[in-house]
């Protein structure tokens, strides 16, 4: 894969939990796969999108099951559609996470999102390469609301995770979605992520709690929830103005 500089290629990074990650019952077979690419956080390589995507939770184990088919697939289709010439998706979501465990000192998925931004610095792509348009969500919160993590807690914790991109290198825009739970209208945690929005760097990335996103085990989204959540994603940044 190549940057060319006279067009637009996204580079979406995404990190938190499963609702990110490969949960959807079917493989996502996207209108764009030529232009749709898989960055892989472990050994820094482009992949296409023909499989469960490369550096996220596969958790074919369960019972029932979750995967193969990635939200993510779903919605980078749609950034082509609306104009981008590629996407890259840079997904390192790990199920059953919490906000405390990517972003407080010595958490075990801390350097996660910095390293990402370092193996794509390896090959070349930084928030500086001319064509390239960045962001970064944060999908967090359903653990976090399952083991009580107050609203001070989680937005600290959501803020050292943002402040720890930043420091890498990343100077895109983050989006945290509304995630605690399917369902949910309020608790502590969506109101920390709301309140962490300030349309600034930080932006929301819709209601992934939605009651519109049908789901395969009452948490994570079937095969039309992922189009829903996608829908509700992408039009959560295209609402955040341009470029997006």
């Amino acid at each position: 894969m190549t940057i060319n500089p006279a067009q637009k290629t996204l580079i979406y990074l995404s990190f938190g939990q499963s609702l990110r990650s490969n949960i959807l019952p079917t493989l996502v077979s996207p209108a764009n796969p030529s232009v749709i690419h898989n960055f892989n956080i472990y050994d820094g390589n482009f992949y296409d999108v023909a499989g469960p995507l490369l550096g996220t939770t596969y958790a074919s184990s369960l019972s029932p099951p979750l995967g193969p088919g990635n939200p993510l697939v779903l919605e980078a289709d749609k950034f082509i559609v609306a104009g981008f010439d590629q996407v890259v998706l840079c997904s390192g979501c790990i199920g059953g996470t919490t906000a405390a465990q990517w972003g407080d000192p010595g958490g075990p998925q801390a350097d996660r999102g910095p390293k990402m931004i370092r193996r794509l610095a390896a090959r070349g792509i930084t928030p500086a390469t001319p064509g390239t348009i960045w962001l970064c969500e944060f999908a967090i919160g359903n653990q976090d609301l399952a083991i009580g993590t107050s609203q001070a807690a989680f937005m600290a914790s959501a803020a050292n995770f943002t402040n720890n991109m930043t420091a890498a290198g990343f100077n895109g825009r983050f989006f945290i979605p509304l995630e605690s739970g399917a369902g949910q209208t309020s608790n502590a945690i969506r109101s920390a992520q709301a309140a962490l929005v300030d349309n600034i760097n930080i932006f929301s990335n819709g209601d992934f709690d939605s009651s519109a996103i049908a789901t395969s085990d009452s948490v994570h989204p079937n095969n039309a929830g992922g189009a829903t959540q996608a829908t509700i994603s992408y039009n959560a940044k295209h609402a955040s103005g341009t470029p997006y």
